[in-house]
């Protein structure tokens, strides 16, 4: 069976990333293998949920950084994801 990794890039979206999340981690019966979260910040950052979940999903990765644009972050994050298999999403 291949291993997947979740890639999402999240820019002042603090209010929908725990949905998404949620969606992920406590909804499905199989989960990703990790999550990795490129988080570019913004006035709604959602750094202090993520953590939060992160307590749930310890395979969750976060990496912070300064938002240029989705491109630069999915090139960011694609490094950082593990699997055979990478699927990207939006981060609501």
């Amino acid at each position: 069976m291949k291993s997947v990794s979740v890639l999402i890039c999240t820019f002042n979206r603090g209010s929908l990333i725990s949905g998404t999340l949620n969606s992920l981690i406590k909804a499905q019966i199989c989960k990703p293998d990790e999550i990795v979260i490129v988080n570019g910040g913004g006035e709604n950052n959602c750094q202090l949920i993520l953590e939060e979940w992160q307590k749930i999903y310890p395979k969750l990765k976060i990496i912070n950084t300064e938002n240029v644009n989705l491109a630069t972050s999915r090139n960011i994050g694609l490094p950082h994801c593990k699997s055979d298999l990478i699927l990207q999403t939006d981060d609501d």
